[in-house]
């Protein structure tokens, strides 16, 4: 039963289509596209909050219009519904390689017939789900109750290759390998913020270093006012230090040599 499934699912997929879209907005932390599919109007949002969402990890939703909620259906058939998910999925890559985005995660959100919980799966996260697992692969698609999870870090390596990298990474790499306490990550990662490579800065006290042991950091970087800096703190004997640099590379390299 589960290979006639799969192989109507691959006939459906087969006969989809990727319908035309445009993009009306464009920000770093805000996109917003619009499209048709055999006229019903669908927007799809891509967007990041630093309060809620981990370094490079975007959030992505998407509907059609005059909808009653967010879990409403159009109730079109298969066809229809893979065409909308290939659409959204090319959307949700170009922006994945234009703004580096290493995490995905997809609501899939209840609708009438669903027992709405925090952990609750539904009907459209399911789908969702086994769409995207047939699309990137079971091992780079994380189910949690209604939401799922896209590691596109995996799934695009060569998008954040070395030679590939902003500076924000550039500067985190360097946070991360003065840090020797591998679950500090995550709080380190949550710490940078800007909206661009020209605007941003890092901010943490999540760092234990086996020499100097804890420190804390902030650097900022604002190429309009020319202002690039940065500021530390040895937690454990009370030193401290902060010093103004006259380009961005002068700054990196200072940070590449710290501690010493």
């Amino acid at each position: 039963m589960e290979s006639i499934l799969s192989f109507k699912l691959f006939n459906l997929i087969k006969e989809s289509q990727v319908y035309s879209y445009r993009k009306i907005v464009d920000r770093e932390d805000s996109i917003k596209y619009l499209f048709d599919a055999n006229g019903i109007p669908y927007f799809v949002n891509i967007w990041h909050d630093n309060s809620t969402h981990n370094y490079r990890q975007y959030e992505i939703d998407f509907g059609f219009e005059n909808q009653k909620h967010s879990g409403d259906v159009t109730k079109r058939d298969l066809k229809h519904l893979n065409s909308v998910l290939i659409t959204v999925c090319e959307i949700m890559e170009n922006e994945v390689e234009d703004k580096k985005i290493k995490y995905v995660k997809v609501e899939g959100a209840g609708g009438e017939s669903d027992n709405i919980g925090m952990f609750n799966s539904t009907i459209k996260s399911k789908m969702y789900y086994r769409f995207l697992s047939n699309r990137y692969g079971s091992e780079n698609v994380n189910h949690a109750g209604r939401y799922i999870n896209v590691n596109t870090f995996n799934i695009f390596p060569n998008i954040f290759s070395k030679d590939n990298k902003s500076r924000k990474d550039l500067v985190l790499d360097e946070i991360l390998r003065i840090n020797d306490n591998p679950d500090n990550i995550d709080g380190i990662e949550r710490g940078v913020y800007g909206i661009d490579d020209s605007k941003f800065g890092i901010s943490t006290d999540f760092i234990d270093n086996n020499e100097k042991g804890g420190i804390n950091i902030e650097i900022g970087v604002w190429d309009q006012a020319n202002e690039y800096e940065m500021s530390w703190e040895y937690i454990d004997d009370g030193g401290e230090g902060d010093k103004n640099f006259n380009s961005f590379e002068e700054l990196l390299n200072f940070l590449k040599k710290f501690p010493s």
